[in-house]
């Protein structure tokens, strides 16, 4: 093998390397829905954010029930911070958060996907946040 073939199978091996950390440690499976224009359901749901493989759901302890979490468009995950939009941090894995937007099955939620949820990440129930209050913490919004 000669030295420009080699070099070119290492940028390869590492890159997907790099791809692959970004989706263990980064912004993988984090789905989110189209813009309400600032309208939504409205409807307040409280628990706590978790990973689910490495997908972020809603965990509420109470109701034996977990939704798996469908953002505003142009959130991100940076680890175990989720990022709005504009770079402000609206919760963390882990917190308990209440979210203002609503629930919705999995025969509704298609139509309000910007992609579709990764197959890892299907479930029966999701919640569609506008707005995210962390427990002693600030109302955020996307």
């Amino acid at each position: 093998m000669n030295a420009t073939r080699v070099s070119r199978v290492l940028v390869v091996f590492v890159l997907s390397l790099l791809t692959a950390a970004c989706g263990a440690f980064g912004g993988a499976n984090l789905p989110t829905h189209h813009d309400w224009g600032g309208e939504s359901p409205a409807t307040p749901e409280a628990g706590r954010l978790v990973l689910s493989g490495d997908c972020v759901s809603l965990v509420n302890d109470q109701l034996h029930e977990t939704w798996l979490v469908v953002w505003p468009p142009g959130t991100s995950r940076n680890g175990v911070d989720i990022v709005g939009p504009g770079g402000n941090e609206l919760a963390r894995v882990g917190d308990e958060v209440t979210l203002e937007g609503g629930e919705y099955d999995s025969t509704e939620v298609a139509s309000q996907l910007t992609a579709p949820i990764p197959t890892a990440c299907l479930t029966n129930l999701y919640w569609l946040v506008a707005n995210v209050t962390v427990d002693n913490g600030p109302t955020a919004s996307p």
